[in-house]
């Protein structure tokens, strides 16, 4: 699990492989304790909690002593894969109704741009609807 502790404080990130990465970004390796995607989730709703803990400069920055206070609730293991599992769903579920949207958006220009460039005819009925 990855952190952003510089600029905009508590962006996270899960890597699925190994990556490298430089000293602005705090990386949280669980023990087989606690379970990854369940942390990822935790720390994805304590931004206020990380911006507490960053210094006043002109960059934004949160050094890894003040990101080691940050308090992670932590229920048994079973618990946690309980959650994280609901929360990917609820990921997952909003991914697609994102897909959806954009899919339909790009379906309205389209036949927007075909009905007033005239490729497209509205029908009769349709229009006698919206005169009345």
């Amino acid at each position: 699990i990855l952190v952003s502790c510089i600029g905009i404080i508590g962006q996270v990130g899960y890597a699925l492989k190994p990556v490298a990465f430089n000293q602005q970004i705090n990386a949280i390796i669980p023990n087989d304790n606690v379970d990854n995607l369940y942390i990822f989730y935790v720390l994805q709703s304590q931004t206020k909690q990380l911006e507490r803990f960053k210094s006043a400069t002109t960059i934004p920055i949160l050094n890894k002593t003040k990101f080691s206070l940050v308090k992670i609730p932590l229920p048994p293991i079973d618990e946690q894969k309980q959650i994280a599992e609901i929360l990917t769903k609820l990921d997952d579920r909003i991914e697609a109704e994102e897909r959806k949207k954009e899919a339909l958006g790009e379906l309205f220009k389209t036949l927007l741009n075909e009905l007033m460039t005239g490729k497209k005819r509205l029908r009769k009925e349709f229009v006698e609807k919206f005169e009345e």
